[in-house]
Formats: C-alpha cells, structure tokens, sequence
C-alpha cells in the first residue's frame, strides 16, 4: 500500500461505518406550556423593532441627503 493510501483509507474508512452504526435517538424534550405562542409574541416584537429602526435609518439618510 503506498503512503497516501493509507491516510486516505484511514480518513474514508470511518465515513463509510457511519450510515450503518445505529446510535439511539436522544430523548426529545418537551416544550413548556405556551412557548409555541411566546415564539410568536417574540418574534412579531423584534419584527416591530427592526421595522422601527430601518424607517429611523431611512429617515436619517433623507435629512443627510438634503442636507447636501
């Protein structure tokens, strides 16, 4: 077996065993009561906030073009 072989055997051979080594699944934790509907509470809020700040760029790029 040449030199590079070898490296290359030892770097593929364990890709390849991994699609038939069977692992257990972890144990899947459960979400607390409402964090589904916090989610979406939070996410609409920091929407809000990026909006509220893009218009406060937006504004502030108008009054420096008038300015020039």
């Amino acid at each position: 077996m040449s030199i590079l072989k070898l490296p290359l055997l030892a770097v593929i051979a364990p890709l390849c065993w991994g699609p038939f080594y069977k692992t257990e699944s972890p144990e899947k934790v459960p979400y607390p009561e409402g964090y589904r509907r916090w989610t979406r509470l939070r996410s609409g809020l920091i929407r809000g906030i990026l909006e509220k700040q893009r218009r406060r760029s937006d504004r502030l790029a108008e009054r420096k073009d008038e300015a020039l």
